[in-house]
């Protein structure tokens, strides 16, 4: 059912062609993809927050609705701290105690 799909993608020159491409660029920039990564958590942070704060103020519900968005928001966190601690971790080197 999905042969002649996926021969006509591994034998195409175009896809091939994009994903050389790709590949080669990405290898000239490595942290690229956790830089975009990271700015796209950063903005859905600010946009979480911004809804929030707007909700909560414009039509009168309850500050409750801070309490449940905490753990969103510690999500968010997380894996900004987890990127950020990645790229990090290759200009940083080894530690001291690692040697």
């Amino acid at each position: 059912m999905f042969r002649p799909a996926s021969h006509r993608i591994d034998s195409s020159r175009r896809f091939s062609r994009l994903i050389n491409r790709f590949s080669s660029l990405m290898a000239t920039q490595r942290g690229l993809l956790l830089l975009i990564g990271t700015v796209l958590v950063t903005l859905g942070f600010a946009a979480q927050g911004l809804v929030i704060v707007l909700l909560v103020s414009r039509y009168a519900w309850s500050s409750a609705l801070y309490w449940l968005c905490l753990p969103s928001a510690l999500l968010f966190l997380g894996v900004l701290a987890g990127f950020v601690g990645i790229m990090l971790a290759t200009p940083l080197g080894q530690g001291y105690k690692d040697k």
